[in-house]
């Protein structure tokens, strides 16, 4: 599956593909406790910022309160944001274009 987020401005909806270790079922995290980026062509899980004044990147959560905990990252990469955690891994090319990779963990298939 290949999709072209260039279309969509950032502004309305931003992501980020941060560095997945897919053995450990986690994220690669610098030394600063901070979530990194994916290289072009590197796989990794995409997630979405989140923000609660837009609709489009709101996340009030599930009904069960952990559940809600596992899927944000919290100020994820130092700037005070969160962020939503799709499971899904993709990568993107040097033009924009994402492509689907796989989803993270066991999951029905």
């Amino acid at each position: 599956m290949i999709c072209l987020m260039q279309t969509i401005p950032a502004v309305l909806s931003p992501f980020r593909i941060i560095k997945f270790d897919v053995e450990k079922e986690e994220p690669v995290l610098d030394s600063k406790g901070r979530l990194t980026v994916c290289a072009p062509g590197e796989a990794g899980e995409i997630v979405g910022y989140i923000n609660s004044k837009l609709p489009n990147s709101e996340f009030r959560g599930y009904t069960d309160p952990e559940a809600t905990k596992r899927k944000i990252f919290r100020n994820g990469f130092g700037d005070g944001a969160d962020w939503f955690r799709s499971g899904d891994l993709m990568k993107m090319d040097e033009r924009g274009f994402v492509y689907f990779v796989d989803r993270i963990g066991d999951t029905f298939r």
